[in-house]
């Protein structure tokens, strides 16, 4: 199993990603950005590295590669959680991205982008990231460029719907409102760039506040709710995701050649997309992690062996 974590602070995830691959930690195999890049008090300064200009954004996008970044977050816009920023604030300045996927390309590392706002998003596809995450405020001139580019939207649409859904008194009443105002809008892009053929990639926002981790079903079941059959929800989690890494030679399908990355779940998740919340077995690299009970779980967990 693979995961990619898109930003936490003084380089805590690239440590945990060192842990599991020598194996000193069970857990899946984690693709780390490290510290995202934002503009100087810009959206999750306090966790990440702040930019001023196209040299600083080149020395940043270094330094986080020297600390062992394997894929490069940016900040195309303003965020809901940092104060003094907005969904639509512009974040990173279009040199400054430019800068930035110049570095991380010529090293082989990706770079997505954190980018709500419609001017955001646009600079951030047109300085040639490889993702837009979350895209709230997707239009039709970006859909046009993420199409024409063959960039990813990884619209992360949990992360909203779990405040929505919180329980009653736990989210203050202007914030739902705006959550809900943002799930319309970032609903209703998906639909768009669904239809337009844009490629989609699954990912979940975990860590924001009410969205934990372990939430990537859900997540795959709304994006078949806003467009996606449940087999191109599939392919979303699995291939789509392995693509947006850089990763397919290695992951992301079942062939020869290719790591043995595996789940097996009760029922047919390309005709039922909630199969995939019926976990019966985990396969990393070949190995078994959890098996469930019963007599397929156990000749599967043996045919892996």
């Amino acid at each position: 199993m693979t995961v990619r974590d898109c930003g936490a602070r003084n380089g805590l995830i690239i440590e945990l990603s060192r842990a599991v691959r020598a194996g000193a930690v069970a857990g899946p195999r984690i693709v780390a950005a490290g510290r995202p890049l934002t503009p100087v008090g810009g959206h999750c300064h306090d966790i990440g590295r702040e930019v001023a200009g196209a040299s600083e954004a080149v020395t940043a996008t270094l330094a986080e590669i020297a600390e062992g970044a394997q894929v490069i977050k940016v900040m195309a816009t303003g965020g809901v959680l940092t104060p003094g920023t907005g969904t639509r604030t512009v974040g990173l300045r279009p040199g400054e991205l430019r800068a930035v996927v110049a570095t991380a390309h010529a090293a082989g590392l990706r770079v997505a982008a954190h980018a709500l706002g419609e001017l955001g998003i646009r600079n951030a596809i047109d300085a040639g990231v490889d993702s837009i995450e979350h895209g709230t405020y997707l239009d039709g001139e970006a859909v046009e460029c993420a199409l024409a580019c063959g960039t990813y939207l990884v619209p992360t649409l949990r992360s909203v719907t779990q405040v929505i859904n919180a329980p009653a008194g736990v989210v203050p009443g202007e914030l739902l409102a705006a959550a809900r105002e943002e799930y319309a809008n970032r609903r209703n892009g998906v639909r768009m760039a669904v239809a337009a053929g844009v490629r989609i990639a699954a990912g979940t926002d975990a860590g924001t506040p009410l969205n934990p981790h372990g939430g990537l079903a859900q997540e795959l079941e709304l994006l078949v709710e806003h467009g996606l059959s449940a087999g191109e929800a599939v392919t979303a989690g699995t291939r789509n995701g392995a693509e947006n890494l850089g990763l397919l030679d290695e992951l992301g399908t079942v062939e020869v050649g290719k790591r043995a990355d595996l789940i097996l779940v009760d029922g047919d998740p390309t005709l039922d997309i909630r199969a995939l919340r019926r976990v019966v077995m985990v396969c990393r690299d070949g190995v078994v992690h959890r098996a469930g009970i019963g007599g397929a779980a156990a000749h599967a967990a043996e045919s892996a062996r």
